[in-house]
């Protein structure tokens, strides 16, 4: 079962539980804890950035709140993620994620091209996973942070847009030691009516997403896949109006009870333009025949 499956507004309501959810996430650094008691206004209710529509929050099928994400106004193309806290026993479990992915997508359609953050020393690992690189670093009330930014697709080439939206399910698909899956995010990616068809046997095997997201949830609760990541390793991409198509060679690693996944193959990806802006409509892929793959996915 997929962790968050809704990311929305954060309603006027629940401005008090969001600052307590800052404030137990800030707690698990222990390095932290003493001046956080010693300053409490770091923390405040946030009112006003609800009130203007930049407080964004994750919830599970059960409208439990996961995390939350502030975002600052849109200024010279660059946005700045404000803040970004997930509950403690959410963590690493792709909640963070997830809602970095929701406020890259909603900075591009608002026409930046960087997002920026001054990261937690702490979670300098997880912003350099995602995509962000140290470009500087600055003073705070806590000590010296880095200063990260992370490039989103050139605003209007479609070309970008769609190589952006590879990378995001293979981002989605891909999750170390320790690390929970979100696999419930990638219905964001595709179209409704999408098929996920892997085609390195004697008959192709089709899912849908739903199917494709069931099968690598309960792969991944039985204990069965530990860590997976695939990568593509080059990638051409055709366009003609509103549809196009990207063959992409890659490879994939992971750890299975079954051993270890080191295989290569391709993707055949299918994409069209929605009101929402680019989605996948199809993907198939065939793997090379040496080494150990796991059953009905590309990642």
């Amino acid at each position: 079962m997929s962790i968050v499956a809704l990311i929305r507004d954060a309603r006027a309501d629940e401005a008090f539980a969001l600052e307590a959810l800052q404030r137990r996430a800030s707690d698990v650094w222990e390095e932290y804890r003493a001046q956080l008691a010693a300053h409490p206004d770091a923390i405040t209710p946030p009112h006003q950035a609800i009130a203007e529509g930049r407080v964004r929050v994750a919830v599970d099928a059960a409208g439990r709140r996961l995390g939350f994400s502030t975002v600052l106004p849109v200024h010279d193309r660059r946005c700045e993620l404000d803040d970004l806290f997930v509950e403690p026993e959410w963590m690493r479990r792709g909640v963070g994620r997830v809602l970095v992915d929701d406020l890259a997508t909603r900075a591009h359609t608002a026409g930046a091209s960087y997002v920026d953050v001054i990261a937690n020393p702490n979670a300098l690992g997880f912003y350099t996973r995602l995509g962000f690189q140290v470009t500087d670093e600055t003073s705070t009330r806590f000590g010296v942070a880095p200063r990260m930014t992370l490039a989103l697709p050139r605003h209007g080439s479609d070309a970008a847009a769609i190589a952006d939206l590879m990378k995001r399910f293979l981002r989605t698909v891909s999750f170390e030691q320790g690390e929970q899956p979100n696999y419930g995010n990638l219905a964001n990616l595709f179209i409704p009516a999408a098929r996920l068809i892997r085609n390195d046997g004697t008959s192709p095997e089709i899912s849908t997403i739903d199917e494709f997201v069931r099968d690598r949830q309960a792969a991944f609760d039985a204990g069965e896949l530990t860590t997976f990541n695939e990568t593509e390793l080059s990638a051409r991409t055709e366009m003609f109006g509103n549809i196009a198509h990207r063959f992409s060679p890659y490879a994939k690693r992971g750890m299975t009870t079954r051993g270890p996944i080191d295989v290569r193959g391709v993707i055949s990806t299918q994409f069209v333009r929605t009101p929402d802006g680019w989605r996948i409509s199809s993907m198939a892929w065939d793997d090379e025949r040496s080494g150990l793959s796991l059953g009905a996915a590309p990642g």
